[in-house]
């Protein structure tokens, strides 16, 4: 810009000296009108060295106005960036604040995770510690002194598998918490890379900017000193010419008076300052001007005459502005994100640079917008409500439940509703059971494989034995055994389980099967009975409803391993049920786990076994009644 300008400026003071510039007019003589023709001469040179400086003035005007924009944006870009670079600086402060406390984190889960391990390896110290104890007791035997050494044993042995299931349930969550932060540290070592590149790409344009800040007061500088300079020399080219004048004026008297004229009486063309007429021929490159002046009093005879009265110079000397131009945006690149909100770029390029002072500026070259904005965790999605299932009694008041199944999981640490939040129940079946009637006018006409576990564990009565297959004989007609409904499968539990006969709907056998109960003796393992019922349920018929009934005088020795095998059954859809007789003090809390929700219709207990008739065993179990009479009176079941 310094350069053009002071192009531009020589060139115009070589066309002032050219034409109208101060060097000495050769005029012969020294008379009066040889006088007064010099004065004219200079009165016209300096009214054009005037009008020269007002011109050059307005050019060195425009360009500092212009610098002095440039410079203040140059100002704010620089402003811009420290300020940018603060918000830079102060991320990728917060990201190593984050990773520090990711690190401690990962940390103090190591040591948590080192103390499980170290506390769950008790569970070899347990196994240990019961295979001494059972060498100093004497040998298990039958009865109730049996079932409590093998419930010691059971009790034991249970706490140490539970320990060691709890170990590798540590080890898996140790493994997912570790893997969890290793993932978290990864987006902020990505986050950290994409600050660090951005601030490292500021850190280069700041510097460009303070360049062009410096480049730019500097050449702020320099114009204002070249138009100060102007400004001193157009004052001494006027005064100048000032000082010829007087002189000029000086020796026209005393050639007057020589000439014995009197010098009053000479006077010369005055005229007003050159103005504009109209405006520049072009806007920009260089374009002429029409200027003017109007005479205010013409000259006497021997007086300096009136030059001209119109004249043209160049006026709009500076650049045409080039506007920038720039192509069409490309398409967006691919987002840097899968998930969580990322960001996408497209860019265009500038096809035109923009010249002049006037020209107009590129716009943005690069856009961004967000993308890929949904949450990482994604919750599960939930399918509709399933139809009502089927009741759980025949009759006298029973429940029926509907759920809403996960038909799209959670991800990422998503959240989904607890089973409970996903399962509704109401009643059913309300009419109150028949009193009397015979076997064949009520019975089970639901496809249903049942199967009955007997605990017979030393701590069962004797006598409890006949009622329970007096129980289950009773239940055989109510039930209707045969192979298009009711199968029934019956197996005796204790320190091991006996299959007494698979599903069958072969009455008969399934009498057969109940006679041959064994008498009580060994421990209560329920490990085994459920695990054997799987078994039975597995060769069963797939459209049929499934339920496993424990009947129980206690609870079992072993809790840990039973209650996963009876979770086994629940996750297939087996329905569980407990029939508990006895001292039921504290047995109630501990049959919850091998019970089906809801509660109330699938723990059955008594005192008496005895209480309990073949009837109310079918109807607690059944869904489906045929026969059952029109609403009347009733006797409890129970």
């Amino acid at each position: 810009l310094v350069a053009a300008l002071a192009s531009t400026v020589e060139a115009a003071s070589q066309s002032f000296a050219s034409t109208n510039g101060t060097e000495a007019v050769n005029v012969t003589g020294d008379s009066v009108l040889d006088l007064s023709s010099l004065i004219k001469h200079t009165q016209d040179r300096r009214d054009l060295r005037m009008l020269d400086c007002v011109l050059d003035m307005e050019l060195h005007n425009r360009w500092v106005n212009m610098m002095a924009r440039r410079l203040a944006t140059a100002d704010a870009t620089v402003a811009k960036g420290a300020k940018m670079s603060l918000r830079f600086n102060s991320q990728l402060n917060n990201v190593e604040m984050r990773l520090a406390k990711l690190r401690q984190k990962r940390n103090n889960h190591n040591v948590t995770c080192s103390r499980q391990r170290d506390a769950y390896t008790a569970h070899k110290v347990i196994r240990e510690h019961s295979q001494n104890l059972l060498k100093k007791l004497p040998g298990m035997g039958d009865g109730v002194a049996g079932d409590a050494i093998g419930g010691i044993d059971g009790n034991l042995n249970d706490a140490a598998t539970e320990l060691e299931h709890n170990a590798g349930e540590a080890g898996r969550r140790c493994t997912a918490g570790f893997a969890s932060m290793n993932r978290e540290a990864s987006r902020m070592y990505n986050r950290r890379e994409v600050v660090s590149a951005k601030l490292k790409q500021l850190v280069s344009t700041q510097r460009l900017a303070v360049q062009a800040q410096l480049a730019r007061q500097k050449g702020l500088k320099r114009i204002t000193g070249r138009r100060e300079n102007l400004k001193l020399q157009c004052k001494e080219d006027l005064e100048g010419f000032k000082r010829r004048l007087t002189q000029y004026k000086r020796a026209r008297v005393d050639a007057a008076r020589r000439e014995g004229k009197d010098p009053m009486h000479i006077s010369d063309c005055a005229t007003i300052t050159w103005a504009q007429m109209g405006v520049c021929t072009k806007k920009c490159g260089g374009g002429t001007a029409k200027f003017v002046r109007r005479k205010i009093s013409d000259a006497s005879p021997d007086g300096a005459q009136c030059g001209e009265m119109e004249l043209e110079r160049t006026c709009n000397r500076f650049q045409c502005p080039t506007h920038c131009e720039v192509s069409d945006w490309a398409g967006w690149d691919p987002c840097n994100k899968p998930c969580g909100g990322g960001v996408q770029l497209r860019h265009r390029n500038v096809t035109t640079a923009p010249k002049g002072s006037r020209g107009m500026k590129c716009p943005i070259l690069a856009e961004t917008q967000q993308c890929n904005v949904g949450a990482c965790e994604t919750n599960c999605a939930l399918a509709p409500w399933t139809d009502w299932g089927k009741c759980t009694r025949a009759c006298g008041g029973g429940h029926q439940m509907r759920f809403r199944n996960i038909s799209t999981p959670a991800k990422d640490g998503g959240i989904c509703p607890e089973v409970k939040d996903r399962t509704e129940w109401r009643e059913c079946n309300a009419r109150e059971c028949p009193a009397g009637g015979a076997a064949s006018d009520f019975t089970c006409g639901e496809k249903l494989d049942i199967v009955f576990l007997v605990d017979v564990s030393g701590s069962l009565p004797a006598e409890d034995v006949g009622k329970v297959k007096k129980l289950l004989g009773d239940s055989l007609a109510w039930f209707s055994l045969s192979t298009a409904t009711v199968q029934m499968a019956v197996a005796a539990s204790a320190s091991e389980t006996k299959v007494l006969t698979e599903l069958t709907g072969d009455e008969d056998e399934v009498k057969r099967a109940v006679d041959n109960i064994p008498a009580p003796g060994g421990t209560t393992h329920w490990g085994n009975a459920y695990s054997t019922a799987r078994s039975m349920l597995a060769k069963g018929r797939p459209d049929a409803a499934s339920v496993v009934v424990m009947i129980t005088d206690g609870s079992p020795n072993r809790r840990f391993v039973p209650s996963k095998a009876a979770d086994a059954l629940k996750e297939q859809g087996v329905r569980l049920g407990v029939i508990a007789h006895g001292d039921l003090r504290y047995l109630k809390f501990r049959l919850q786990p091998f019970t089906s929700d809801p509660e109330d219709d699938n723990l059955i207990t008594m005192a008496d076994l005895g209480a309990m008739n073949g009837k109310g065993l079918m109807a607690s179990f059944c869904s489906e009644p045929v026969g059952l009479p029109a609403p009347g009176s009733s006797t409890s079941l129970r």
